[in-house]
């Protein structure tokens, strides 16, 4: 039941960070700036041999912050305290192990 709840809660934010980069972002002006949607695509830096790469960057950073949330939740007494030396600590031995 955790589980099912903090991936819904990590989908909603994602959603919400989606909606507010479409909202804010000045996309009819920049698009005009550009020579329009059909130069902007030839422009473009997607690339059919490194698309795959791209998208396994973004599957690993999903999984970090998921299982962020499953350790999150398996704390015995989570308080802020705890959370930022668990994650202190994460960051330091990964920054040791590169």
């Amino acid at each position: 039941a955790d589980l099912a709840k903090t991936s819904k809660i990590s989908i909603v934010f994602q959603c919400l960070m989606v909606l507010s980069v479409v909202v804010f972002s000045p996309v009819s002006e920049s698009i005009e700036e550009h020579g329009g949607l059909k130069q902007i695509a030839l422009d473009s830096n997607i690339k059919g041999e490194t698309i795959f790469i791209g998208l396994g960057i973004l599957s690993f950073a999903f999984v970090c912050q998921h299982g962020a949330f499953i350790v999150a939740g398996s704390l015995e007494r989570p308080t802020n305290e705890r959370w930022a030396t668990t994650t202190f600590s994460a960051l330091s031995l990964c920054v040791i192990r590169e």
